[in-house]
């Protein structure tokens, strides 16, 4: 009967390494000096055992050489490297787990504009200065219309681009230019003139929550012969 197949988590470096660091990531970074690389890393000329000068293949037909014969041999070299689970339950050696310098750069200044921009709102807010008013001294006191807002001379609908469109009334609009240029047409007041706003003696009665007030003259007016400014606070049958 087999052993049962263990599968090893733990994270345990191989014998000889030692812990050099620790990775960005949390992980212990090892070192091994002078091992042997497992893998065939060099090749070297294949050389005659009796003359001791390079081989080569020759053509079967001429007997011309072709190309040299080369054999691949391992190489000790130093290791560097962090431990990561290779997902068949074992572990395995990682090396290239470092960035590039170019790498490293592109983080270090991508980290600068980061740090940059954050003092530079602190800066203009603590000097009571907005965006807009950052813009306008950037470019020498000329406004710089926002790219979101539509020129003052646009032609609606205005197209902001994907589809989207913005329509003479400030609303958004989303679609192809006849879907917007119809929309555009439905708020035109020669087309589709806009509700007036009411008015007249009955324009307090369709607010919502506002208390309407009618004087005693004038409901006795409506009422007629009907309407009693004084009624009686007893029942019938009294």
């Amino acid at each position: 009967m087999k052993k049962p197949f263990k599968i090893r988590s733990e994270l345990i470096p191989p014998r000889g390494a030692k812990a050099v660091g620790t990775h960005t990531d949390g992980r212990v970074i090892y070192e091994m000096k002078d091992r042997l690389d497992p893998r065939a890393t060099k090749k070297t000329p294949l050389l005659d055992p009796t003359t001791g000068d390079p081989m080569w293949k020759k053509n079967p037909a001429t007997g011309e050489p072709m190309y040299p014969l080369l054999r691949a041999i391992a190489v000790r070299r130093d290791y560097r490297f962090v431990l990561e689970r290779n997902g068949r339950g074992g572990v395995s050696l990682q090396e290239n787990f470092e960035p590039s310098k170019k790498e490293v750069a592109s983080m270090r200044a991508a980290r600068e504009r980061e740090v940059f921009g954050v003092d530079l709102a602190h800066e203009a807010v603590s000097r009571g200065l907005s965006a807009a008013d950052m813009l306008d001294m950037l470019s020498g006191g000329k406004k710089i219309p926002s790219p979101n807002q539509p020129p003052p001379d646009v032609q609606y609908p205005w197209d902001r681009k994907g589809g989207h469109w913005t329509l003479s009334d400030g609303s958004k609009f989303r679609g192809s230019r006849a879907a917007a240029e119809d929309a555009e047409a439905l708020i035109d007041p020669s087309v589709m003139p806009p509700p007036q706003p009411e008015t007249g003696p009955d324009a307090a009665a369709i607010l919502d929550g506002v208390e309407i007030t009618i004087p005693p003259e004038e409901i006795g007016a409506a009422a007629g012969a009907n309407f009693d400014n004084a009624p009686t606070t007893q029942g019938y049958g009294d």
